[in-house]
């Protein structure tokens, strides 16, 4: 008889509360069950508060710390905490994530297939049933991201493949090899640190998957959408250039298109994300990283 690794499940909640509890309660018919499951509660205490007797959260471990540390930090510490308790690997979500009961299954046996096999992602879907993310690919040299059909319905679910990276949103990550590469860069707070740590892995020798039969439905960013699209737009402009600094050194970047749209931002009334535009070029050029609260 095969016994089959543990699992923990991660929640990163940042937001309206409504999303992260809709996903708990999601999480309640999967199989197989989970070893232990975590939320991570980036925001203030008082809101937990709100919500700490909720039927979605009981039997789950929440995990306070004391400022928002952004979701690259957060899971990496769901990911220590999650190794603490002997897990072999952790299904980390965002919390606007719906899943189906078989979808833990299908990537714990991609997972367990192969044991070079590091993080394998699922199909991620609209509510509408399109696709929201169905494979990473990676455009050098100008770094630029791209998920096959998206807005599409989606193709005839096939075997697991190898993706240039998995999406951050509801990858089953192995925690040893997670652990050798030191999980996420947690300068990135926001936007492309599964770019990154899919890259890393894969040059220490790991392999990366996409399995389309493993479904979840996402809502789409709630977290990010609470604080408008100068905030998405300030920390994919910048996290680009930190990705090519660090995995394609020397490359010369224009800042020609992105200074072009920051004018366009200003004359047509957006002058919020034009802002945002030129913080995040000044910030990757003096090397600031991390959270940028002035944005938000």
């Amino acid at each position: 008889m095969t016994v089959q690794p543990g699992y923990a499940v991660g929640v990163v909640h940042h937001g309206d509360p409504a999303p992260t509890l809709k996903c708990l309660a999601s999480l309640r018919s999967v199989a197989p069950p989970f070893v232990v499951g975590f939320v991570l509660w980036n925001d203030p205490a008082e809101t937990l508060r709100e919500v700490r007797d909720h039927p979605a959260l009981r039997g789950f471990d929440v995990l306070c710390p004391d400022a928002n540390t952004g979701f690259a930090a957060g899971a990496n510490r769901l990911a220590q905490e999650a190794a603490a308790r002997g897990c072999d690997f952790l299904w980390l979500l965002n919390n606007d994530v719906r899943v189906s009961p078989t979808t833990a299954g299908q990537l714990v046996e991609a997972l367990s297939a192969d044991a070079n096999v590091a993080l394998v992602g699922p199909r991620i879907l609209h509510p509408d049933g399109t696709v929201w993310h169905d494979g990473g690919r990676l455009h050098w040299p100008g770094g630029r991201v791209e998920s096959p059909g998206h807005g599409a319905p989606p193709d005839a679910a096939g075997v697991p493949f190898d993706v240039d990276f998995v999406c951050g949103c509801a990858p089953m990550i192995r925690l040893d090899a997670w652990q050798s590469v030191g999980g996420f860069d947690e300068r990135y707070f926001l936007y492309y640190e599964d770019v990154d740590v899919s890259l890393r892995l894969q040059a220490a020798g790991w392999r990366v998957l996409h399995a389309p039969a493993a479904v979840v439905e996402h809502a789409g960013s709630k977290a990010v959408a609470a604080h408008g699209p100068a905030l998405a737009r300030y920390y994919r402009v910048r996290n680009r250039r930190l990705l090519l600094g660090t995995h394609r050194p020397g490359a010369v970047i224009s800042s020609v298109g992105d200074l072009w749209r920051s004018l366009r931002y200003a004359v047509s009334g957006r002058a919020k994300q034009g802002r945002a535009i030129r913080c995040a070029l000044r910030d990757a050029k003096t090397g600031t990283w991390g959270r940028r609260k002035d944005v938000e």
